[in-house]
């Protein structure tokens, strides 16, 4: 599977090839409605889950 880390100045984006992870950057309403997976979380830093 595919995985990319996104260095933004305050936090990172986690991309994956099936959904998308990120802060107030991603509008999870707007993927959602066309078919795709999203989700806002707070304190993930990598694909691991650490900080």
């Amino acid at each position: 599977m595919l995985g990319l880390r996104v260095e933004l100045p305050n936090a990172p984006l986690l991309l994956h090839e099936r959904f998308v992870v990120g802060c107030g950057y991603i509008n999870a309403e707007a993927m959602e409605k066309m078919g795709n997976a999203a989700c806002i979380v707070k304190g993930i830093r990598s694909f691991s889950g650490n900080a």
